[in-house]
């Protein structure tokens, strides 16, 4: 925006690209940013206002004044990116191979030259957020480990040391220092509707505002200068919404037409479709109510209805019928499974507290989930979740195995019964016999690169069992976002639906295999908010 009046100027080609993220250079003259397109995950720069008179010799020497030119490859998941006040260096987070964990590097935008900053281990997400001081000395880290757990780092950059100061009990993102380095701000999960302060002297973490909307990049005092002793007076953040519908769908693998049906509308989000075992109903997750809840849909007279009464106590994440269609059962923000009446009268407990329990599948076997947790109580290593069972509803969890399972459901391919399963943050599905002599991958490693969405559940576990085969969400070799299908009978594999990102999440494929139920997104806001 220009003294004159508001002015929107273009400075990126998106024709082929589907998620940028940016951020100014200090001098504010180039513009770092992550495209995701044909070619992969880059991180390119370029350089948006020229200064004739800036432009040394050695600008032109080592052509740091094209306009715009790759200056790092990433990965294609929640990239972010930070100058720093140097200048020179992006600061930017990445896996160093497919399915390894986040770490974060900094390339020099004048040499090129790349090094990384953070260390983690295998078998966890590793640093998802991050957030540079203002004088460029210290760098706070999120580093989430398990599924509800995030730990806070800061780096000292300057004398090449680390801390780890507090574990938070929850998934955060969007870290961000106050202007005297005394205090972070981050938004927390679920739905990341709580925008908090930590506090690193008192080494407390305090909620600063609660909203119905989503808070994400929380900036304080923007426009104090470096070195001011003042705490933050001005915050600014980003509040987003959109509201989704649940769209019915012809399979092109079952189905030679190609209709389309909107079956759930309101002005809110409704999502996470689940199609019952007989076609008749769809239960699915709404806030329509003003609190997120588990509604359901009578497909033949198209009325819904709000079957929980959570009242923003729990926050549900994944719903799954009871073969028998009798109830329902969904893992929630507490960390536990809960049994779910049809006619909404009680929601009961099925594991115990602190257990963390996850991703229940609910079939004619038992119902299955997985922990990180020991039977002896103590937590099991990172990348090993442990699978659990439910021989019925109300029966003593079984641990099935601990092959770090995040989630399962049993299968019979080519005649040999087991488990196909996956694993946390891994690309990929494997399968398990019944009477193994060792993992077998049927969907391998290098074939598909799974598509991570900050959301409750990951794309491990966006994946459904039907007699012909998977379905499972996936990126493909061109680098599109889709719904794809691996054939248990001649292990073939097909992209069924093109899924952009923005515009089409969770789905669900009814028995018979014709219909697919997709969450589409319809309008989407983004809000810039000020808060003193």
């Amino acid at each position: 925006a220009s003294q004159s009046g508001q002015r929107l100027s273009t400075l990126t080609a998106t024709e082929e690209i589907n998620e940028l993220r940016s951020a100014w250079s200090p001098d504010g003259m180039h513009l770092a940013y992550v495209a995701h397109g044909p070619e992969g995950c880059e991180v390119r720069i370029r350089t948006v206002f020229a200064d004739a008179e800036a432009v040394t010799t050695r600008q032109v020497a080592t052509d740091t004044v094209t306009n715009d030119r790759l200056i790092a490859t990433c990965s294609p998941f929640d990239i972010q990116l930070a100058w720093h006040p140097n200048g020179e260096d992006v600061f930017f987070n990445r896996r160093p191979f497919a399915h390894g964990p986040l770490r974060i590097y900094a390339v020099n935008v004048r040499s090129g030259r790349i090094r990384e900053i953070t260390q983690v281990n295998e078998g966890v997400v590793g640093d998802i957020a991050f957030s540079l001081s203002r004088e460029g000395e210290k760098l706070a880290v999120l580093r989430t480990a398990h599924w509800n757990q995030s730990e806070l780092w800061v780096y000292d950059l300057r004398n090449k040391t680390s801390q780890r100061l507090h574990q938070f009990p929850y998934w955060v993102h969007s870290l961000s220092w106050n202007n005297d380095a005394s205090a972070l701000y981050f938004s927390r999960a679920p739905f990341y509707r709580e925008l908090m302060r930590y506090d690193l002297k008192a080494d407390r973490a305090s909620v600063v505002i609660r909203r119905d909307r989503s808070i994400e990049d929380p900036v304080a005092d923007p426009y104090v200068a470096t070195g001011a002793d003042a705490p933050a007076t001005e915050l600014f953040f980003v509040e987003e919404s959109f509201n989704a519908d649940i769209v019915q769908l012809d399979n092109p693998l079952f189905s030679n037409s190609n209709s389309e049906r909107v079956v759930v509308n309101s002005t809110r989000q409704d999502w996470q479709p689940l199609l019952s075992p007989s076609g008749q109903q769809l239960a699915f997750m709404s806030d329509r109510s003003g609190h997120i809840e588990i509604w359901l849909l009578d497909i033949d007279s198209g009325e819904s209805r709000q079957l929980s009464q959570l009242k923003g106590q729990l926050n549900p994440y994944r719903i799954q019928w009871a073969p028998d269609e009798s109830s329902l059962v969904f893992d929630a923000s507490d960390d536990r499974l809960y049994h779910l009446a049809l006619d909404g009268s009680s929601h009961n407990p099925m594991t115990a507290a602190n257990f963390y329990a996850r991703n229940p599948r609910w079939t004619n076997a038992g119902l299955f989930f997985s922990s990180y947790m020991n039977e002896d109580g103590s937590t099991a290593a990172a990348d090993s979740w442990q699978l659990w069972r439910m021989a019925t509803a109300g029966a003593k969890p079984e641990r099935v195995n601990t092959e770090g399972m995040f989630s399962a459901e049993p299968a019979v391919i080519g005649g040999q019964a087991g488990l196909v399963y996956t694993r946390f943050y891994a690309e990929g599905f494997w399968f398990l016999p019944d009477s193994p002599s060792a993992n077998e991958a049927i969907i391998g490693l290098r074939e598909h690169h799974s598509l991570v969405q900050r959301a409750a559940q990951g794309p491990f576990n966006q994946w459904q069992l039907k007699t012909s085969g998977l379905y499972y969400y996936a990126t493909g070799e061109s680098g599109s976002p889709g719904l794809y299908h691996f054939n248990f009978d001649d292990s073939s594999t097909r992209r069924v639906l093109e899924f952009n990102s923005r515009k089409l999440l969770s789905f669900s494929i009814s028995d018979d295999e014709r219909h697919i139920f997709v969450t589409r997104i319809g309008e989407r806001r983004a809000d810039i908010l000020k808060l003193q």
